[in-house]
């Protein structure tokens, strides 16, 4: 199980790192041409000797922005916890080589962490890239898988020192 947790852990940072470098300036472009989307114009305004006073513009509700940001800020935390938790799993895979660890802590824990990253991590980038928020509603499960992922991780190190 220790070589599953290091290849696993691996690949999660792989894809961390990959989605950061080749996603990133797609998906901020992606937001930004949503946000113009919503623009509303705003019409030139005229003196009543007929002057124009002041160009024709457009303008971007506040709400709209912030929605932006909060979409950005999620993207970028998934990918975060993407690259954390990759760190975890091959950290997970070094202690559970250990002769006093229990391999079940080890495989426990990485099953924990590789659903908890799934449906946390990913599922919160995957929300934003396929502009499906509903995937994102079950980031709180994964959440709770991570945290019992951590456990285990504890737990581990602990037995790794007796």
């Amino acid at each position: 199980m220790s070589r599953f947790n290091l290849v696993i852990g691996a690949v999660l940072g792989l894809s961390a790192v990959l989605s950061g470098a080749l996603l990133d300036k797609s998906v901020k472009s992606q937001l930004d041409d949503d946000l113009k989307e919503k623009a509303v114009p705003i019409p030139a305004v005229y003196a009543p000797d007929g002057t124009k006073l002041r160009d024709a513009s457009s303008e971007i509700p506040v709400l709209d922005r912030r929605e932006s940001d909060e979409k950005w800020a999620q993207y970028q935390n998934g990918n975060r916890y993407l690259m954390l938790n990759g760190i975890a799993l091959i950290s997970l895979g070094l202690i559970g080589r250990f002769p006093n660890v229990n391999p079940r802590t080890s495989a426990i824990g990485g099953g924990l962490f590789v659903v908890g990253t799934l449906l946390y991590a990913v599922g919160m980038t995957a929300a934003i890239l396929f502009k499906m928020p509903i995937i994102a509603t079950f980031a709180p499960i994964g959440g709770i898988l991570l945290a019992g992922g951590w456990g285990c991780l504890a737990i581990a190190a602990y037995q790794a020192k007796q």
